[in-house]
């Protein structure tokens, strides 16, 4: 993994970003006259490669637990800088998820358990070369 060209000056820090909007929801979603369901905030109408991009995120490099059905904060910056082609610091955005395990806190439900941080390496190099991040 090129550590340089993933945290260049070219590489947005997503962590230190705020949110998306929740105005700006309804660009990533179907058009209402395709007449897909849409649940602004949720998984339902999104757009399919928007989707796949959630789907992606959400069982490698930022898994969670609780509500599939939802898109939360951060993940929405990540769907945002990928559909736009923006280079993501996915070594911050890791390490920021990371953050959260340590010991005393309630985050080990987000997903990462001890089993899983071992392929955690391998896993993180072929995501970030099939969504060229790295």
């Amino acid at each position: 993994m090129d550590y340089d060209f993933i945290t260049n000056e070219q590489s947005i820090n997503i962590v230190l970003e705020n949110p998306l909007d929740e105005n700006d929801y309804p660009i990533y979603y179907e058009p209402a006259n395709v007449g897909i369901a849409r649940m602004f905030g949720g998984t339902q109408g999104l757009r399919h490669h928007l989707a796949v991009i959630n789907k992606i995120a959400r069982v490698t490099f930022m898994p969670k637990s609780g509500n599939m059905d939802k898109i939360r904060g951060i993940y929405w910056n990540v769907i945002s800088h990928i559909m736009n082609g923006n280079r993501i610091n996915i070594i911050a955005l890791i390490m920021d998820q990371l953050a959260d395990l340590r010991p005393g806190s309630s985050s080990l439900s987000r997903g990462l358990t001890p089993s899983v941080l071992p392929s955690l390496g391998s896993r993180i190099t072929s995501i970030c070369v099939e969504l060229y991040l790295c």
